[in-house]
């Protein structure tokens, strides 16, 4: 059964978690001269135009377990770009100070806001607006953070607190514990403990920091939260593939041909030299010189390109032109106005028998 909510206040399409607080030891952040599991708190922040009526909301940590999840009460109207606190005296949610997840639920049961952290320190709190921000022993305030692209200088971040934005696009392989995330540009292997295993082709912003590793670069994260985020992934000729994208999730076109039920080669449109292996699921069937789009995980094995595709939504197929049969056969082919005119002058034939045509 649906909570109810006051219907002059709508669905609000923008409500965020602006802050956690998980570990206080010194400081008292709600005054009452004690410091306690009470002084954890969790931070709402309304980022959309209009007022929401929060009753029938929902505050929990780990929706499997931890505490009992909290309802917020009637008379918590949440005006556009206001904050409302909620202490863990009131809550009596108790936030772990390492792998945890506090999640926001609106009155229909969703799930609309969600943070995940590894490790918290003590008196510091997590916060977003609308970056990432670490703030220590105050009420936070926006932070001026901003987002890092993958592919910046690691060497120089190495160690720093730092925002990335990307989308999932595989874990555990072909690194184990590692998962992919990719922008526009690159991708980065990111410590998967915290990436939730139904994270596959959804866009998350990670805390953390960089770490340069001799042959590779990868992410360990502190916090993640997810965000609309939505990098097109880039479409190559087979003779541009280098190095530099492996690992990417990229596509590529080119005419089929099937090695085996997993497997096809993928030949260059322009070029028939150049051709790549690739992996495909079972329940993809390709017709030998098809037009195929394939798009999934560039690797370099065997002394050749491969290409591993994981989803079968990520390939789609077409028959090669008629046009381009006719040419490459050599048969002449007439125009189609030519054509058109001709039909045209024969059904005005057949309905004025006694009239000529003289269209043409």
């Amino acid at each position: 059964m649906k909570n109810k909510f006051d219907s002059k206040y709508e669905l609000s399409d923008c409500l965020k978690i602006s802050e956690v607080f998980a570990a206080p030891k010194e400081f008292d952040s709600n005054n009452d001269g004690h410091v306690n599991n009470s002084d954890e708190y969790i931070e709402i922040y309304n980022c959309g135009t209009t007022s929401v009526n929060l009753i029938g909301y929902l505050l929990d940590d780990i929706t499997t377990g931890g505490s009992a999840p909290y309802t917020i009460p009637s008379n918590t109207l949440l005006d556009p770009g206001g904050y409302w606190v909620f202490y863990g005296n009131t809550t009596g949610i108790v936030l772990n100070n390492s792998n945890e997840s506090v999640n926001l639920i609106n009155n229909l049961g969703e799930i609309i806001d969600s943070i995940t952290y590894s490790s918290s320190s003590y008196d510091i709190s997590l916060a977003y607006l609308p970056q990432w921000d670490i703030l220590i022993n105050d009420i936070p305030t926006p932070g001026d953070s901003t987002t890092t692209p993958i592919h910046s200088n690691i060497t120089e971040l190495s160690d720093q607190l730092s925002t990335i934005n990307g989308i999932i696009t595989n874990i555990d392989t072909p690194y184990k514990g590692f998962a992919l995330l990719q922008d526009e540009l690159s991708v980065i292997r990111v410590r998967s403990e915290l990436i939730p295993e139904d994270s596959l082709g959804k866009a998350f912003q990670l805390l953390g920091y960089f770490k340069a590793r001799a042959n590779y670069n990868e992410f360990t994260v502190l916090a993640l939260r997810s965000i609309d985020y939505n990098p097109s992934f880039p479409l190559l000729e087979i003779s541009s593939l280098s190095t530099e994208l492996l690992n990417m999730t990229i596509c590529l076109n080119g005419y089929a041909s099937q090695i085996d039920e997993n497997t096809i080669r993928l030949t260059d449109l322009q070029n028939n030299e150049n051709h790549v292996t690739v992996h495909i699921p079972e329940s993809i069937t390709v017709s030998n010189n098809q037009i195929v789009n394939a798009c999934g995980l560039l690797a370099y094995k065997y002394s050749k390109y491969q290409l591993y595709v994981t989803d079968p939504a990520l390939v789609t197929t077409q028959v090669q032109g008629t046009l381009g049969s006719l040419v490459n056969t050599g048969i002449n082919y007439i125009p189609l106005w030519i054509t058109t005119l001709v039909l045209i002058c024969g059904i005005f034939h057949i309905l004025n028998r006694k009239k000529k045509c003289d269209i043409l």
